[in-house]
């Protein structure tokens, strides 16, 4: 096709030109790249700089060079055809890890990668002419694509300009050729799988060989039988681009960690062996790439609704450490920041000045019918145990300051809770409310108590934080008091 004539119809939306809803990018050295209507609504040419853009809802999602295009098709294939998007692969959850279950194959970098936020968006087939250490892939000829995959080199699965001057660890995941939400598993991922087979899963020391290789094409006579359905096939490898080789016999799989200049490291399975191992191999060699998904980190800070009257208001969360609960911004009984809210007695609903019942139990009431948090503010909330109080004022776990009229806090006096390390953004509140007991209010602006669920183990004691003076403890009070009570996140 005439090139000038092709980029005018480049411009035509793929809701125009798609009648079957797929079109097919065709790459001059045979590869073919698959969009459908859910991918993407149209492509564009820019003339200024002879790019070819994929877009969908307004976003450039994939950039080619116009000159190493072939052609445009609405046609299926009879070639192989790349498939760029999470969805077109078998996944396997296997633990509390999600991959893909078939080897990757794609020359694109997504839109959210480090490639492509630097400005570098395919990866060129290997030729003589390529530098070893610049990012390329190889497509097996002999073998099937459809089943092996590409073999990437190691600056290809990261996706860095120079494999070469990658020296240093990456921090946190690293995307590289993966698609957005996956991403290139490190050795610490790889560990995990096999730590999960071998350890969780009780299927024996050095065993994990066993239940990731499939069924079909491995030589040998050692067992590989697929238990999780990650079907790792012996794909080999290309070295320095020259030709595949070992297939059959081996699969190496990249992780993100490098060695040094010229090495990186890859996960090994081989055909006369029952482990997974890890070992170097030369990034300048081709090998195979399984993504894993990126598992995103919960969030430690958000909203939950709350009774209020007939309907519901929403309250403010936050979390101060890992696993920790998650406490509400203010206490039952008040509206805001500082308010001292309610003073209860331990397992009433009713504040102190209606009321001096108490739960004479010896059960702790977390969650249960005298749940004041819970009877309260409805089913999203509960009162803290005793183990929640005692973390909160371990300083392992939370820095503590002191805050006197502070107009940030209702020009109340109490204490600041805040988080540590991945939680330092985070901090809650305390207003030192004093108590309520018999008379009316006392030590307002001075002591801080509140209420835990847990009990002393008798019908009349049970346990509550304090604090006055820089000092924080956990210890009993007596049930008849009138406490604040600071609700956490039922979950």
């Amino acid at each position: 096709m005439n090139r000038k004539i092709l980029l005018m119809i480049l411009l035509i939306p793929c809701a125009l030109l798609c009648a079957q809803s797929y079109f097919y990018v065709y790459y001059s050295d045979g590869r073919t790249v698959q969009y459908d209507s859910e991918t993407a609504d149209s492509i564009n040419f820019i003339s200024s700089k002879n790019e070819m853009g994929v877009v969908k809802s307004g976003d450039t999602i994939a950039r080619f060079t116009a000159v190493n295009l072939d052609s445009v098709s609405v046609y299926a294939p009879e070639s192989v055809v790349e498939r760029c998007s999470a969805d077109m692969y078998e996944q396997v959850t296997i633990g509390e890890q999600t991959w893909m279950a078939e080897n990757y194959r794609c020359a694109m970098y997504d839109t959210e990668s480090e490639a492509y936020r630097a400005g570098i968006y395919t990866v060129t087939a290997y030729s003589q002419d390529e530098d070893a250490f610049a990012p390329y892939f190889m497509q097996s000829r002999t073998e099937d694509p459809t089943a092996y995959g590409y073999y990437y080199n190691w600056a290809a699965a990261v996706g860095v300009a120079d494999g070469k001057s990658q020296t240093t660890e990456f921090s946190g995941h690293r995307q590289g050729i993966c698609p957005n939400g996956w991403h290139l598993p490190s050795e610490s991922d790889w560990n995990a799988l096999r730590n999960f087979i071998e350890v969780t899963d009780h299927q024996g020391e050095n065993t994990a060989g066993v239940h990731l290789k499939s069924t079909d094409g491995w030589r040998g006579t050692k067992e590989h039988i697929d238990s999780y359905g990650f079907a790792a096939l012996p794909a080999g490898g290309y070295t320095n681009g020259v030709k595949v080789g070992y297939v059959g016999y081996k699969a190496d799989m990249w992780t993100s960690l490098t060695d040094a200049e010229n090495e990186a490291y890859a996960m090994n399975l081989s055909y006369d062996a029952n482990a997974l191992n890890s070992g170097k191999i030369n990034k300048s060699d081709g090998r195979s790439v399984r993504c894993i998904k990126t598992q995103l980190p919960p969030p430690t800070t958000g909203e939950a609704d709350r009774k209020e009257g007939t309907g519901t208001v929403k309250v403010k969360w936050v979390q101060l450490w890992e696993n920790g609960p998650k406490f509400a911004e203010y206490n039952v009984g008040a509206t805001s920041v500082g308010d001292y809210g309610g003073y209860y007695c331990w397992g009433s609903t009713l504040d102190q000045d209606h009321n001096t019942w108490y739960w004479t139990g010896t059960e702790d009431i977390q969650y249960g019918d005298y749940d004041t948090a819970k009877n309260l503010w409805g089913n999203n909330w509960q009162m803290p145990t005793k183990e929640d109080l005692d973390n909160l004022i371990n300083p392992d776990n939370c820095d503590i300051t002191e805050y006197f009229e502070d107009s940030k806090y209702g020009d109340k006096n109490g204490i600041l809770f805040t988080g540590k390390g991945d939680y330092a953004e985070n901090s809650v509140f305390f207003p030192a409310a004093g108590m309520f007991f018999r008379a009316g209010v006392a030590y307002a602006d001075s002591y801080g108590l509140y209420w835990s669920s847990t009990s002393e183990g008798n019908d009349e004691l049970s346990y509550g934080l304090g604090f006055y003076l820089g000092l924080q403890s956990v210890s009993t009070s007596n049930r008849d008091g009138g406490m604040s009570v600071r609700a956490i996140l039922k979950e």
